[in-house]
């Protein structure tokens, strides 16, 4: 699940710029962890009050570890999850560099 995903390097990226501890860190990826494979199993149960996939993961996220949260806002969410889905597409197309990572690219009047 690509939030999760974008969430959990978040957090990583949090402790390793000094704003959470390792041991924030470690509980936020591991309740992660539990969030999408509660998505996985097919047990993970979407609430009224969830706006999106994001908040219904934050929402989850704190009743499995309790107050402790990463402050993301959807859009921090949303570039996270389109960086992963481009990176997932890339690996998944064959070699050749950017037109196989990112497709066709126009042409300049005048020559790229």
């Amino acid at each position: 699940m690509q939030d999760v995903r974008g969430s959990q390097a978040y957090a990583r990226a949090l402790a390793g710029a000094g704003i959470i501890t390792a041991a924030e860190r470690d509980a936020l990826v591991d309740g992660l962890t539990r969030v999408a494979a509660e998505w996985a199993s097919g047990a993970f149960v979407i609430k009224e009050g969830d706006e999106d996939i994001h908040t219904a993961n934050e929402r989850r996220l704190g009743e499995l570890i309790g107050a402790l949260g990463t402050a993301t806002t959807a859009q921090h969410a949303a570039a996270a999850s389109v960086l992963l889905f481009r990176l997932t597409r890339a690996d998944t197309r064959r070699p050749g560099g950017r037109q196989a990572a990112h497709g066709p690219q126009p042409q300049r009047p005048g020559g790229n």
